[in-house]
């Protein structure tokens, strides 16, 4: 298994290297009839020496309307700060008729760029092929926007298509290097790299704690293997994925689908390991009742079109419509799917109960008892680090730590697979992998785990 999982290793890494590039571009944006006030494009953390370059194909207004109308680039705290900016001053604007420019709680309270389009767009109307370049001296993160003031006092609906062009330049011994990744991002490749290695390492010592007890090995066992090489298998294309970003600040055709594949297949083999774990499947009964199946059937495929939808979310512009909606819409979906993969520890931690006070076997099921309730903890733990603290560290951290919460997610990950092969390891003398033949053998008590519903 483990010659398998190095020669897929080398032919992704092949794949790779000969997929073709796609033009730098950090992200397009195309708008058609739109009537917001104020859009958030997007954000990027800036060195000392950032640059953002704006190419804008065509702006098309309504004739009849005047106003002011452009695209500003704002010093703001945090990505979140920003998508609060454009509710107020969208707020602002439908309330008091307030111009995004001409807001008061916005001017002169911290530096800002602005591109001024109302005159071009009153001597041609659509605007097209304009092209901007903003050097930027002052660090921080910094949130592009589009504002519309134009006809205030009745919707007025625009056209346009953006491309944007956001790198940082940094000066090293060889000379001036280029970067396309936001400067909390710089070092996430690497990052991602040694996470890797990490996993390998637990990967290696799992592989000997499956040689050296073949026999107490069971299927599931087999399905943690598994999942720790797809997971590996992620990062690394995660780290290639952004290399490629770094170096050039576009897609690498092919590579991209690659990686959100693997990362939807990780989700959906984490989930269904979790689930098999909770019900004991294998190791405390060799089939899976109906009202697991049930569950099985229904969260895996939910957790595979909410993997999808987030990837397809991650590579469209945060400007579209109801972008933060879905996004938050998507994170709650997320959070309901990891709630529901622990009805079967719960049910498992009942039957435990249950036959404790009714089975002469009293210090095994205890035994057992312990190992799910333990294992239900750690997974609720892991679910509210990574689902919720990751997430509102996201949101609270200045733009030089936007590579915290990524490393807080993948440490989670190493504790929680750690955790798990410590465990569920397989052991000579364990009670928690007692085999349900063995169990069946006894007369004195059995653990009901739903036989009514066994196949």
């Amino acid at each position: 298994m483990a010659s398998n999982s190095a020669a897929l290793a080398v032919c992704l890494a092949f794949l790779v290297a000969c997929l073709p590039g796609a033009a730098a571009w950090n992200y397009t944006l195309g708008v058609t009839k739109d009537d917001r006030r104020v859009i958030d494009i997007g954000s990027f953390g800036f060195a000392q020496n950032g640059v953002m370059e704006l190419v804008l194909d065509s702006l098309e207004v309504p004739p009849e309307e005047s106003g002011k109308i452009g695209f500003t680039l704002d010093l703001v705290a945090t990505a979140t700060g920003a998508r609060q900016e454009r509710n107020v001053a969208g707020e602002e604007a439908k309330r008091h008729q307030t111009c995004f420019v001409d807001d008061e709680a916005f001017i002169n309270k911290r530096p800002r760029f602005h591109v001024a389009l109302a005159r071009a767009v009153a001597e041609t109307n659509p605007l097209k092929n304009a092209r901007v370049v903003i050097n930027v001296t002052t660090p921080g993160m910094y949130a592009f926007f589009f504002y519309n003031c134009r006809g205030m006092g009745h919707a007025s609906k625009v056209s346009f298509r953006v491309h944007v062009r956001q790198y940082n330049r940094y000066t090293t011994d060889s000379g001036l290097r280029v970067s396309y990744l936001s400067a909390g991002d710089e070092n996430l490749p690497a990052m991602y790299v040694v996470f890797a290695l990490f996993f390998a390492a637990g990967l290696f010592a799992w592989h000997r704690a499956l040689r050296e007890l073949p026999r107490r090995v069971f299927a599931v066992h087999r399905m943690m293997y598994a999942l720790v090489v797809v997971k590996i298998i992620a990062l690394l294309l995660e780290a290639a994925v952004l290399h490629h970003r770094k170096a050039t600040g576009g897609l690498q055709y092919g590579l991209d689908y690659i990686y959100y594949a693997f990362q939807t297949l990780r989700g959906v083999m984490l989930f269904t390991v979790i689930l098999l774990l909770g019900t004991g499947w294998s190791t405390l009964k060799p089939f899976l009742s109906e009202r697991d199946k049930r569950i099985l059937y229904v969260i895996l495929p939910l957790q595979i079109g909410v993997n999808v939808a987030l990837a397809v979310l991650d590579e469209s512009s945060e400007g579209n419509r109801s972008w933060s909606r879905y996004r938050d819409g998507l994170r709650m979906f997320d959070i309901a799917c990891c709630c529901a993969i622990l009805l079967p520890v719960v049910w498992s931690i009942k039957s435990l109960k249950d036959a404790e006070t009714s089975d002469g076997k009293r210090n095994r099921n205890l035994s057992r008892l312990q190992q799910f309730r333990t294992f239900y903890i750690a997974v609720i733990a892991f679910v509210y680090f990574t689902r919720i603290v990751v997430p509102l560290a996201e949101t609270q951290l200045p733009f030089q730590l936007t590579w915290v919460p990524p490393f807080m997610y993948e440490a989670g990950a190493v504790f929680f697979y750690a955790f798990c092969g410590v465990r569920f390891r397989p052991t000579e003398a364990d009670s928690m992998f007692t085999p349900a033949a063995a169990d069946a053998e006894d007369d004195a008590g059995e653990v009901e785990f739903d036989d009514e519903d066994k196949p």
